[in-house]
């Protein structure tokens, strides 16, 4: 019986790797998750300036690495996304996490700001929005500056009010719940802040 050279030995591992491949199917391309998008580069539906009365802010704006100004002074709105503002967790009980966005908008130097919530979940591999958060009881400057929390499927806004934007008398604990279409109040608790 004849013994392969080498070319035969290489020969026959060729066919037989290729006939262990062959037939088996590749598993499609799970679309990026939410965690992965990059939501300092996007558009945004914004009322950023309408408290201003800056006519020079669009209803829609584009941040670029998280940032967008209307110009260079300090006279000047500027928006701002940043990723440490961003939470993720299942807030629609899907079984997968969505982004609670939080923006800010004010004039720069200034120490207030006024602050729009987004809630996204990914729908074919790019955000959608599936609601705003109102403030509860906030007059027209909106969150202030908020920490978002998810906790058991809820997001909580810890935000301050009352008093003057440089002198609040409360800390505010506001929570919303999904209820399949849209994001309803459940809750807000007040607690007095030192004075």
């Amino acid at each position: 019986m004849p013994l392969l050279g080498r070319s035969g030995l290489v020969g026959v591992f060729v066919v037989f790797v290729t006939a262990l491949t062959v037939g088996q199917s590749q598993a499609p391309a799970r679309p990026a998750g939410i965690r992965s998008f990059d939501f300092t580069n996007f558009t945004y539906a914004s009322k950023c300036g309408q408290d201003t009365q800056n006519a020079k802010v669009p209803p829609r704006i584009h941040v670029i690495k998280g940032q967008w100004k209307t110009g260079a002074t300090n006279d000047d709105v500027a928006f701002t996304i940043r990723r440490d503002f961003i939470t993720y967790g299942d807030v629609t009980n899907s079984g997968h996490p969505q982004a609670v966005v939080v923006s800010t908008c004010g004039l720069e130097g200034v120490t207030w700001a006024f602050s729009e919530i987004y809630v996204f979940d990914m729908k074919g591999g790019v955000p959608s929005l599936l609601g705003m958060l109102p403030p509860p009881d906030q007059d027209q400057w909106g969150w202030g500056y908020p920490n978002v929390t998810i906790k058991e499927g809820k997001i909580f806004v810890k935000y301050e009010d009352g008093g003057s934007h440089a002198q609040h008398e409360n800390e505010v604990t506001a929570s919303f719940a999904w209820n399949g279409n849209f994001f309803v109040h459940a809750g807000t608790t007040h607690t007095p802040l030192p004075q």
